[in-house]
């Protein structure tokens, strides 16, 4: 079981505003004081071959990583999974993981539609827990997952963050 929550955010395409509705959520979220993290999914990265860090790997080095005077830390784990990824995360002290990819993954699902034919496009994905438009999906008042679940639909960073805070405080153990 994870220690952090974790939602991620698809869209059906490349520049759907997934970055930028992510960045308003952190900025919303760490204004109240909570404390985000974000990863996100890519499908290449440059290697760094015959630099020190190759070099590492190279020889045996189960992982290797770098950190430069800027405090980013680029991190090299063979064989590493989602899993790994937000463990990593877990470990920096924050309360909520935000994810941007992952449709394939069994993570809760934020769908970003701007239109039906958008929505319609990763409608059967796994675990979709709302959708963000500007205009109406479906009925309306929430969209249905390809399982037949009724999800909220939201309007702007506003609701998402106020929504996550629900997921949030929902899913946290009583004490």
């Amino acid at each position: 079981m994870r220690k952090v929550p974790v939602i991620s955010f698809v869209a059906p395409r490349s520049g759907s505003g997934k970055t930028t509705l992510i960045s308003q959520v952190v900025g919303r979220l760490s204004a109240l004081n909570v404390k985000v993290a974000v990863l996100k999914h890519s499908h290449a990265c440059d290697v760094d071959d015959s630099k020190d860090t190759w070099r590492f790997r190279e020889a045996g080095a189960s992982g290797s990583a770098v950190l430069t005077d800027s405090n980013l830390l680029a991190v090299y784990l063979p064989d590493s999974t989602l899993d790994d990824a937000i463990r990593l995360l877990e470990g920096t002290g924050c309360e909520i993981i935000l994810c941007e990819g992952f449709r394939r993954s069994p993570i809760p699902k934020i769908i970003l539609a701007g239109t039906q034919y958008d929505y319609d496009a990763l409608s059967s994905l796994e675990n979709v827990v709302a959708v963000v438009s500007g205009e109406e999906i479906r009925a309306g008042a929430g969209a249905e997952t390809g399982a037949g679940a009724r999800v909220p639909l939201l309007r702007d960073s506003g609701d998402v963050a106020r929504f996550i805070l629900e997921l949030v405080r929902e899913a946290a153990p009583d004490d």
